[in-house]
């Protein structure tokens, strides 16, 4: 997830100066994707676009139907796009202020989302396991345990798609595997960051087919990796 100041934002919120310097660099990158850039940094047209590459959300966009059960951990945009999109829609959100924000944006749109608030708790001396925790500096002393096993009470193989764009990330994906169908997707953001590397162990090691979807994304007109992962046997 891009910053929150700006997903999801109806207007852009990083500046004349800002924009115009990101959108030259845009122009100059010769990206095919070019043109969704530059309306996401200056119009509201793309506000329900997720902060995915744009080849990851083209692909969506063609995959995605009412048939589909998506899970997202980490709210924003991409709420807005699967609840457009998808059969249903269950979110698991941190930050409450934001989750509020989100929650009155889907009601602007007449969306719906099983949306689920789930904040930090103080790290207890028991916990001794490191993928609860968050890296950002906010989140020093707390767990994301129960986060990441937002979704535990679900049916095993339900969720046609899990995003993975919040914190805790290797925990989430790990927690979130046993809901995936085999043929469904588990889906990482920021998948070039080397922390997430144990993420693509885990998946590779369990014969995963691996999708990159390198590309620049909306709002920050910058390149990075979005990676799919095709759930072909467990």
């Amino acid at each position: 997830m891009r910053s929150r100041s700006s997903n999801c934002a109806r207007y852009p919120h990083v500046g004349f100066t800002g924009n115009i310097k990101r959108s030259i660099a845009v122009v100059r990158s010769g990206s095919p994707h070019a043109r969704r850039v530059l309306r996401s940094l200056w119009t509201t047209d793309e506000r329900a676009t997720p902060s995915l590459t744009y080849p990851a959300v083209e692909w969506l966009e063609g995959w995605l139907d009412r048939s589909h059960r998506v899970l997202e951990f980490g709210s924003g945009a991409s709420t807005l796009f699967f609840a457009g999109r998808a059969g249903s829609v269950i979110s698991i959100e941190h930050h409450p202020a934001w989750f509020d924000r989100v929650g009155t944006l889907l009601n602007e749109h007449a969306l719906h989302a099983d949306r689920r608030l789930i904040e930090p708790d103080p790290v207890a001396a028991s916990v001794t396991d490191d993928a609860y925790r968050s890296t950002k500096r906010d989140y020093r002393g707390r767990t994301f345990r129960a986060y990441a096993h937002g979704a535990d009470g679900l049916v095993d193989d339900s969720l046609d798609l899990a995003l993975i764009d919040g914190r805790a990330r290797f925990a989430c994906a790990r927690a979130i595997l046993p809901k995936v169908r085999r043929g469904g997707w588990i889906v990482l953001d920021n998948a070039e960051r080397p922390n997430y590397q144990p993420i693509h162990d885990l998946l590779a090691h369990l014969g995963a087919e691996r999708v990159d979807h390198m590309g620049l994304g909306p709002r920050s007109g910058k390149r990075w990796l979005t990676t799919a992962y095709h759930l072909r046997s467990r």
